[in-house]
């Protein structure tokens, strides 16, 4: 590949059009075909490319991957700003092949969410406490030219991008356009959110122009199970890629949109702390069940020293939860540690629940029932300690 063609296709996350290899590089329509057919340029969409090396460069990362895919979907629309005039006519056959190429490479179907997010309003303090608005992102963040874009990858699409736990991933990009953009259609295989992108609310990786963190969590609040919106609310702020202010902020500059009253309740839910999908699945579980809320990640110590550190604990009950169940021991060794670490927590008073992955997803009020058992049996024996 040229190395102009190569570097268009370096600002823009990856992809090429059919026009640009034409227009930067002088690529005939026969060469073009030619190199699709020797496997060297990859159909991402009609008339949309990507040069073999430059995928395999990406390495296994599921996120710099569905870069790739989100920045193909852009290219459609136009530039990966969304500016500028559409992208290509296919060549040949490449292009039907590449109608489908980015959701069979996904191999996934489309996540949820509605096709437009109808009115949008508000425009109140600014994200990130005043930061701007790449400062403090993940590495790969920088700004481009052309900002800020009419067009961005948002929702499950740029929670895959900074490689955020999700409960169902999209075989489809999810982008969003501003409401007032020009056109109308979407191309095939995209998820189309409309909204309003205010520029503190973007930034861009892997040379993709995505929703910030913050957005991105605040969308996938309003339109998510209220569990799936905590799994990535969670992990964002477990990773630091975002903060509850941060969040507020965002909050508040979409607070008259739908389903944001949904997206507060997420983030006052939201806990750093936990280090895991299956341990905000569990906090969700917990809530609905109408348990009271434990602390987690909470050090036990017995002295000076730190027993154990366990992934929920209920102060009032002495009680502690653990989500992993023997899942991850996979030595008679460590069992045996974790065996011995358990008999030292109830030799301190301390009632131990284990929780495996199906008691917790498919049978949570008999999970909350044994804890509350729990809850009952460290009771009594707090009583008969006082009475001796």
């Amino acid at each position: 590949m040229s190395a102009a063609l190569e570097a268009v296709a370096a600002s823009q996350g990856g992809p090429f059009t059919a026009r640009q290899a034409w227009e930067v590089a002088g690529y005939s329509k026969g060469l073009i075909r030619h190199r699709v057919w020797s496997g060297r340029w990859i159909v991402l969409r009609r008339g949309i490319y990507v040069d073999r090396t430059a995928l395999e460069a990406r390495g296994e990362s599921d996120g710099r991957r569905h870069a790739i895919s989100v920045a193909a979907a852009l290219l459609a629309f136009g530039s990966p700003g969304g500016t500028s005039k559409p992208a290509g006519a296919g060549v040949g056959r490449t292009g039907r092949a590449g109608e489908r190429g980015a959701s069979r490479a996904e191999g996934a179907r489309a996540g949820e969410g509605r096709a437009g997010e109808g009115r949008a309003g508000g425009t109140g303090g600014r994200a990130g406490g005043g930061r701007d608005h790449a400062a403090g992102q993940p590495r790969g963040v920088r700004r481009m030219a052309g900002w800020p874009p009419a067009v961005v990858g948002s929702h499950q699409s740029a929670a895959r991008v900074y490689g955020l736990d999700l409960l169902n991933r999209p075989g489809w990009p999810a982008i969003t356009r501003l409401p007032a953009a020009p056109g109308t259609c979407s191309p095939p295989g995209v998820q189309l959110y409309r909204a309003r992108l205010p520029e503190r609310h973007l930034t861009l990786m892997h040379s993709v122009p995505v929703t910030a963190p913050a957005r991105t969590v605040v969308d996938l609040a309003r339109t998510l199970s209220f569990m799936g919106a905590v799994v990535v609310a969670d992990a964002a702020l477990r990773a630091r890629l975002t903060n509850p202010p941060e969040l507020r902020n965002v909050l508040a500059d979409c607070r008259n949109w739908p389903g944001v009253q949904r997206a507060a309740r997420v983030v006052a839910f939201a806990d750093p702390w936990a280090e895991s999908a299956f341990e905000s699945i569990a906090r969700v579980v917990f809530a609905e069940q109408r348990l009271p809320p434990p602390q987690t990640q909470v050090p036990i110590i017995d002295g000076a020293e730190i027993v154990a550190r366990v992934d929920f604990y209920w102060k009032d009950h002495r009680t502690i939860a653990e989500t992993d169940g023997l899942l991850k021991y996979t030595s008679a060794d460590v069992l045996r540690a974790e065996k011995l670490r358990q008999e030292r927590l109830a030799d301190l008073g301390y009632e131990v629940v284990r929780i495996t992955w199906a008691e917790i997803t498919k049978h949570p009020a008999e999970t909350a029932a044994r804890i509350r058992r729990a809850f009952a049996r460290a009771g009594t024996l707090s009583v008969s300690r006082m009475v001796r």
